[in-house]
């Protein structure tokens, strides 16, 4: 299930999303076998670290950006599982060189980790797209 972040949210909205966001996201991260750098590259992070502390104790409220990145992930994961019918090969997808163009003959996985939430709206609108 994606979850869609639009427009500011408010200190109480982020509190209330975060537990169930975090729950989502590592979920996700786990079935992607994510590194902790792949996880904190994706979630905006600086440092590698943090997820790891989540993981252990959710923090109190995260930022929106934050929200939005994981609502991304969701969504490509769940596009991913209507499209592809065998879970692994949905979980393989992100790993495989691509030759769309918005990949260029590398992995979505490479494109996701850019740090910048325009690309994961792009792999996840490339994917919606599909279905």
């Amino acid at each position: 299930m994606a979850l869609e972040v639009r427009g500011g949210l408010t200190r109480e909205d982020r509190l209330r999303l975060t537990g169930p966001a975090l729950r989502g996201f590592f979920s996700v991260a786990d079935r992607w076998a994510l590194s902790a750098v792949e996880e904190a590259e994706i979630l905006g992070l600086a440092n590698s670290g943090t997820p790891k502390r989540w993981r252990d104790r959710s923090p109190l409220v995260v930022r929106s950006d934050v929200l939005v990145r994981i609502s991304c992930v969701l969504g490509i994961f769940e596009a991913l599982n209507s499209i592809f019918s065998d879970r692994a090969q949905a979980d393989q997808w992100l790993r495989r060189p691509n030759a769309a163009p918005l990949f260029a003959g590398r992995c979505a996985l490479d494109r996701m980790r850019s740090g910048e939430i325009d690309d994961l709206l792009l792999v996840r609108r490339y994917l919606e797209a599909e279905l």
